[in-house]
């Protein structure tokens, strides 16, 4: 037994010791960016918004907002004050997510151990990126994880404080929202999925017992020599709540209110305050770009990258509007949609018949070749999963995605070319392709690691339905400025199976019947 503890504690302080070269690297990597500017496209627009404070569709008001802050305390160094503000938040951001999971998993770690893991967590390349950049990612990021946290206290958390946890809830999908436009739709489907989800979940359960109670674990329910007295003390105050996860004290009409009708009306508060502070702040096409509609999302969830292929069987008049020379330019990258093919056959037709052109086109493509489509859409949703694997795969030349590393990335090869490719390297190598699928098969072959894994939820569902919204929704396949949720859901599963080589003290919650 002594061995069996001592070869887990050394594996422990050999993967801390990884870590603990992921951050260095990553802080040089900070450092050496504190004074640049990426050039990024997208940062320059901010900054002319941050000016005129006359955002399109695309572009909410709250991060022009914060830029216009920042150049009024320090206009020759705002960067960096941006870049130190965005990295504090999302390290508050990891700190409080991993609090709540910690809690969840019987306080395994200690506050020490909570940092070093926050630190771990704004050292992944991609974060390090968007938190020293000049873009909505990293708050919305933050706001993200934060909001997935406060959904596990929501659902299971101590239910005197279920009101001020909601309004906290829709505060951040408020946030999120009014950073990125893509968040106003998905968050709040999100959001209202959980707690359906959540009352369906209560109903099944509360018709298997007698009473609304869950039963509070005794001592002599368990076996002396692997439960802790503390540990008991601390079950009891915690489970509180009955299967639906509502306050036991509350009955009838007011469960139900506690379960659905209460956190429903505030997310649709907060998505109306949204939408109506958009509609004062923000104009469409004010920038002269081509708004979302159904059949953009057609052009690009169907015909591209498939146009030239199929270009032959086209209509005619979609071939006498465009040429096959620019069929092929429209399938080279995906921003064609919107910034070439879309905006030249709305030039040329109309913005009416082009878009009887755009399905016209995806029926071609569809009857000729929907298993191509399906998988394109597939990848997607994959490809934003399992991020990290992708990458690591990238790295390692197993896969031929191109570019090698992601475009956020090659914009801080002046700042330090060789300190981005190393410590993504490692970080792709070392912790994608080993920790993090040892992690998730540990918890998936262990009891206690699947109820550690289940904690989760909100974080993985989240993770699956942004990577779902991408790749058929939105129009647009989700990149890695957008799959940095995936990667933070990655960490949390590594600690989830981290957790397994600490020799546990008590016996892990779920032998009694509270709900994690």
């Amino acid at each position: 037994m002594k061995n069996k503890t001592r070869l887990k504690n050394g594996l422990r302080l050999v993967i801390y010791g990884l870590m603990a070269l992921q951050i260095a690297m990553s802080f040089y990597l900070m450092v050496k960016s504190l004074n640049y500017i990426p050039s990024f496209g997208d940062t320059i627009e901010y900054l002319e918004l941050s000016q005129s404070l006359a955002p399109d569709e695309y572009r909410p008001i709250l991060y022009p907002l914060f830029l216009r802050l920042m150049t009024g305390i320090t206009e020759a160094h705002y960067h960096t004050l941006t870049y130190i503000i965005q990295t504090v938040a999302a390290l508050l951001a990891f700190f409080y997510a991993l609090h709540v999971l910690n809690r969840r998993w019987e306080k395994p770690f200690g506050e020490g151990e909570l940092w070093f893991f926050s630190l771990f967590g704004i050292s992944i390349p991609i974060v390090t990126f968007m938190n020293m950049s000049v873009l909505t990612d990293s708050f919305a990021l933050s706001a993200l994880l934060v909001m997935g946290a406060l959904l596990i206290e929501c659902l299971v958390g101590d239910p005197g404080r279920f009101y001020w946890r909601w309004i906290l809830v829709g505060l951040l999908y408020m946030v999120q929202a009014l950073l990125r436009q893509d968040r106003l739709y998905s968050i709040l489907i999100f959001v209202l999925l959980l707690v359906v989800g959540q009352l369906v979940r209560g109903i099944v359960r509360m018709k298997h017992h007698a009473t609304a109670e869950v039963s509070v674990c005794q001592p002599g329910d368990f076996p002396e020599d692997r439960v802790s007295e503390p540990a008991m003390s601390d079950r009891r105050e915690k489970d509180t709540v009955i299967t639906g996860d509502v306050p036991t004290h509350c009955s009838g009409i007011r469960k139900w209110l506690l379960t659905l009708v209460i956190p429903v009306l505030i997310m649709l508060l907060a998505f109306g305050t949204v939408r109506f502070i958009g509609s004062k702040t923000q104009e469409p096409g004010r920038h002269g770009r081509i708004t979302t509609n159904a059949s953009l999302v057609l052009l690009d969830r169907i015909v591209w990258p498939h146009l030239a292929e199929h270009y032959e069987a086209m209509p005619e008049d979609i071939k006498h509007t465009i040429s096959y020379e620019e069929a092929v330019t429209f399938d080279e990258h995906n921003n064609n949609v919107m910034y070439q093919l879309a905006a030249i056959m709305y030039e040329r037709v109309g913005k009416e018949q082009a878009e009887e052109m755009f399905t016209d086109m995806a029926r071609v493509v569809w009857q000729r070749d929907k298993g191509c489509v399906i998988k394109d859409i597939v990848r997607d949703i994959a490809g934003f999963v399992f991020m990290p694997q992708r990458y690591g795969a990238r790295v390692l030349g197993i896969t031929t995605d191109k570019p090698r590393f992601g475009w956020n990335a090659q914009c801080f090869y002046d700042s330090s070319r060789r300190g981005v490719i190393w410590t993504e390297r490692y970080f792709s190598v070392v912790f994608a392709l080993i920790l993090f699928p040892l992690a998730a098969l540990v918890c998936l072959f262990s009891k206690m690691g699947r109820r550690r894994l289940f904690v989760l939820k909100p974080f993985l569902l989240i993770t699956v339905l942004i990577g779902l919204w991408f790749a058929v929704g939105d129009g647009a396949p989700p990149n890695e400025r957008y799959e940095m949720i995936g990667y933070a859901t990655g960490c949390f599963i590594m600690l989830a199976g981290l957790k397994e080589l600490k020799s546990p003290d008590i016996v892990p919650c779920g032998y009694c019947e509270c709900p994690f």
